[in-house]
């Protein structure tokens, strides 16, 4: 769930939309509106992946919520959380950036935040949290390029952007969730 809700802002609002009405108020629905929700998330990966097959532009765009995910799951705040429970904690605070940047509203920030929340996906950080092992395991991430990390943010609900600009004080001012 945590890949579908990422495909959704980075790529399509229409989608976002339909995950609200879905996973918010928690109508079911049918297996073929499941189905379709998922194909819609695979054609955005896939053409993403397809235009951008050496992740030399918008293929990072993938990486929403990862740069904070994988520093969540290798510090060990989150020992014991999956992949997308990180990448979801990830999501919240990438959008908090995004929010703190001014570049999405505090409205959008907390129809984010209340979607991931619904989709069961974490939204608070652990009380054992400390940001210098998270700082620490971020600053090993793969995704550093001449020496800065680089942030997917968002510009909007469904459309994203690459960012090289974050200072400390803002990537510590992201995590108070």
């Amino acid at each position: 769930m945590a890949e579908i809700i990422k495909h959704s802002l980075i790529a399509n609002k229409s989608l976002f939309e339909e995950l609200e009405k879905k996973i918010i108020n928690k109508i079911a629905g049918d297996k073929e509106s499941l189905i379709q929700i998922i194909y819609e998330s695979s054609l955005i990966k896939s053409s993403i992946v397809s235009n951008d097959e050496k992740e030399l532009g918008d293929r990072a765009l993938l990486n929403f919520g990862h740069t904070y995910g994988h520093a969540f799951e290798s510090s060990m705040a989150l020992e014991g959380f999956s992949h997308g429970q990180a990448v979801g904690l990830g999501m919240v605070c990438a959008s908090n950036l995004s929010f703190l940047m001014k570049k999405i509203s505090k409205n959008e920030f907390d129809r984010i935040k209340k979607l991931i929340k619904s989709a069961g996906l974490p939204t608070k950080l652990p009380k054992n949290f400390k940001y210098s092992d998270f700082r620490e395991a971020m600053s090993r991430d793969k995704k550093i390029l001449s020496n800065k990390l680089r942030f997917i943010i968002l510009n909007s609900v469904g459309r994203a952007e690459i960012s090289n600009e974050v200072d400390e004080n803002l990537l510590k001012e992201s995590l108070k969730i």
